[in-house]
């Protein structure tokens, strides 16, 4: 946002501007409980998981049902108060290098996609949790044009 300063005989003939009400923040609905086991088919694309012996998603694959072609693919690691998640989407190969809390939870994404040997985008997300272990805010931030958006989580409950 731009202001833009008058000069004080400018300034002073006019009458005070409405004050900006705050943004409303932006919500996510989260249904609790909710897990994805082996394949599911949507539409006309199909999801398949796969999973270690620790039940950690290690695999997760999108095809186009009708034609058989692999929409995504992505191969999940584990190590270190790290997981690397890195693939296919579409013509893109993306990754993101998570690190994660001593809860297992994810607190930073470093987000980068290639595209015919260029990166073509960088995004940083930030994850905090509430007192009861919750998604709490999520602020993402855009290398290309350092813009950072932040969205809070209102936990509802049912």
């Amino acid at each position: 946002m731009v202001i833009l300063i008058c000069g004080l005989t400018i300034s002073s003939c006019k009458k005070d501007p409405e004050p900006t009400p705050d943004p409303e923040p932006t919500t996510q609905t989260v249904l609790a409980g909710m897990t994805a086991v082996g394949m599911a088919v949507y539409d006309s694309v199909t999801y398949s998981y796969e999973y270690d012996d620790q039940y950690r998603i290690v695999r997760k694959k999108v095809t186009h049902t009708p034609s058989g072609s692999v929409i995504r693919d992505f191969q999940f690691t584990y190590g270190d108060g790290r997981l690397t998640v890195g693939g296919i989407a579409g013509d893109d190969f993306q990754t993101y290098e998570c690190t994660l809390d001593s809860e297992g939870r994810i607190t930073h994404v470093d987000e980068t996609t290639v595209l015919n040997d260029t990166t073509t985008a960088i995004s940083r997300y930030d994850y905090t949790y509430d007192a009861e272990g919750r998604l709490a805010t999520i602020e993402d931030t855009t290398e290309s044009n350092n813009e950072t958006t932040t969205y809070t989580l209102i936990w509802e409950e049912r």
